[in-house]
């Protein structure tokens, strides 16, 4: 159920359903979805869905891309169930080609709201590739129990408003802080206990509870007794707590007081501010020195930036998801590269990628620890997303190195560079390795190839398809809407291209980097089709595939309907944009070598 409309206590609400759900389309930004995932958490609930990835005007254009930019952002709000809006019926009276859809044309012409998800389309084929992300991502997300940094008291747990919280929003988050939402109605929920200085530890565990006006309502000091009451409790059992403002002049309840309802309010709340855990601040500017004053830290840290967390625990194990994601759709994000610090349970963990896009894992090469964290780099494109495990390993690591690559691969840790050179590697024993890495072959670029393209058009039927074969020769790469018999064509093309690698050593491997790629893409190397590559990253390491002599190399592309339905259906919609499918490149082949670090 979705929850939420003024004036609901959405928070309230997403504690006791079973499965609340929020939309893509309707809320504002992560703060909107912060709000249910702190209701689900308090409620001990385990799931938070999203009806995901509505667009107005996206119908028959709407890309992986950019759900996945979406999807990835929404998951950092605290989601963990992503349901596709729009899978359609095939057929209903008056249908046209690919078939029936609910939400377009919508009012009768409007191209409408994405998005007609099915076989209709030609992504769908590689659909598989990006459920196994969705599905690796979200089981993620709904192992063990979520740890959330800090609380901020709401007077009105109402979402889809856009408003955020005071300082988190725009300073907080940026720095690796997370936080989420009360209301009064959960803190008298079974879950709402202070434990170890933690409220709700068995749920999000939060540190600190911050006190501030209401923000639906002028910022002003409104409490009810009640709620002031659970303050004052929660900060008598050791709950550190930040209070914006001077409250005990002005607090006041909401609407007409009942006879002395103030006085007992001013009593509490003068109870409250006097309590060793408590810090009093002018203004939200002051909370990051009251949570050091009160000895709260956060989980994870990091130089200002775009990247987000969602952290959980299950036994022993600290699970991370770090994103590269948007606050609001709107807001435009550019890549990061950059270090993170993660908090672990046991000191002797090590971090472990767990690549969502293929399922496997890979112990991370080089890390630092410092007491119980650990610092790893992380490079993210807009919305691309990274699964950090921190578990406990005894086995050899770098701390530090100066060459482009160390990885942990077959139990060996290995320098890999597209260079030559001679690269220093600090262990973490203390030693330190000079690796050298002999010359490999050049960068290739990959211009020639051969075409074949399924162009998708209506069949005899509204729901069947005709797919004609077209073949091309290219010499150089381009959009499809640059080349001639191509500009109006949508389907799945395949390119092909031969390359002699000469004799190709074991110790060699190769990236494929793809450069511009029209939405979903698949890659195969001499017959063998590769694992799923993330939709958002182009990069693709072919190095175990490639071999001595001649070498294939075959891209399969899919694109949306949208450029065949401007000409088929122009009446509605011709008003779209000619998108710009294919692989665009250039495409270019890097080999690298990699020597064991001894």
């Amino acid at each position: 159920m979705q929850p939420y409309g003024l004036q609901t206590d959405a928070i309230r609400s997403a504690a006791l359903l079973d499965v609340p759900e929020s939309e893509s389309l309707g809320f504002k930004n992560l703060d909107d979805y912060r709000v249910l995932a702190s209701g689900r958490d308090m409620g001990g609930r385990k799931l938070l869905s999203c009806e995901s990835a509505a667009y107005a005007n996206g119908a028959y254009n709407t890309t992986w891309d950019k759900v996945l930019q979406t999807m990835g952002s929404v998951f950092a709000g605290g989601v963990n169930q992503a349901v596709l809006h729009g899978f359609a019926y095939a057929m209903a009276p008056g249908a046209q080609w690919p078939g029936f859809a609910a939400f377009s044309p919508y009012n009768g012409n409007g191209i409408g709201y994405a998005e007609a998800w099915g076989p209709r389309q030609p992504t769908w084929g590689h659909v598989p590739d990006v459920a196994g992300w969705f599905a690796r991502t979200q089981l993620v997300l709904r192992t063990g129990k979520p740890q959330v940094d800090i609380a901020f008291y709401r007077q009105k747990g109402w979402t889809s408003t856009g408003i955020g919280a005071p300082w988190a929003t725009n300073d907080g988050i940026p720095a690796g802080w997370t936080h989420g939402f009360l209301s009064e109605a959960v803190l008298e929920l079974p879950s709402a206990v202070v434990r170890h200085g933690r409220l709700a530890p068995d749920g999000p565990a939060y540190k600190a509870m911050i006190l501030g006006g209401d923000q639906f309502h002028g910022s002003e000091h409104t409490l009810s007794v009640r709620a002031a009451r659970r303050l004052l409790d929660f900060a008598r059992a050791g709950l550190p707590t930040i209070v914006i403002g001077t409250w005990t002049a002005d607090v006041h309840a909401e609407g007409i007081a009942l006879p002395g309802e103030n006085d007992r309010l001013r009593a509490l709340v003068a109870a409250l501010v006097a309590q060793p855990s408590v810090r009093v601040v002018a203004d939200a500017t002051g909370i990051p020195a009251a949570l050091a004053e009160l000895g709260v830290t956060r989980d994870v840290e990091h130089d200002p930036s775009t990247v987000m967390s969602v952290h959980r625990i299950d036994g022993d194990t600290d699970y991370y998801y770090l994103c590269n994601a948007r606050h609001a759709e709107n807001r435009k994000i550019t890549a990061v590269t950059q270090d993170v610090w993660l908090t672990a349970q046991d000191r002797d963990a090590q971090p472990v990628v767990y690549h969502a896009w293929t399922g496997d894992t890979e112990r991370l090469g080089v890390f630092t620890r410092s007491g119980s964290k650990i610092r790893v780099s992380v490079s993210l494109n807009p919305g691309q997303s990274v699964i950090i495990a921190l578990a406990a390993d005894r086995g050899p690591h770098a701390v530090s190195s100066d060459a482009p690559e160390v990885r942990y691969l077959d139990g060996k840790l290995l320098v890999r560079s597209p260079a030559a050179g001679t690269y220093s590697t600090t262990l973490s024993t203390g030693r330190v390795v000079r690796t050298s890495v002999a010359a490999p072959p050049a960068p290739l670029a990959l211009s020639t190839w051969s075409l074949e393209v399924e162009d998708w058009q209506p069949g005899a039927t509204p729901t069947s398809t005709v797919k004609p074969i077209r073949q091309f020769s290219l010499t150089a790469l381009a959009a499809w809407s640059s080349i001639p018999g191509l500009e109006d064509v949508s389907g799945v093309g395949r390119y092909r291209t031969t390359v002699d690698l000469g004799r190709w050593g074991r110790d060699l491997g190769a990236y494929l980097d793809l450069g511009e790629v029209f939405d979903t893409y698949r890659v195969r190397v001499n017959g063998t089709a590769l694992p799923p590559s993330d939709v958002l990253d182009t990069v693709v390491d072919v190095g175990r595939w490639l071999r001595s002599g001649r070498n294939s190399i075959e891209v399969e592309v899919a694109t949306t309907l949208n450029n065949r339905l401007r000409v088929s259906r122009p009446e509605v919609f011709a008003i779209a944009a000619r998108q710009a499918y294919g692989l665009v490149g250039p495409v270019r082949l890097t080999p690298y070598r990699q020597v064991e670090v001894r």
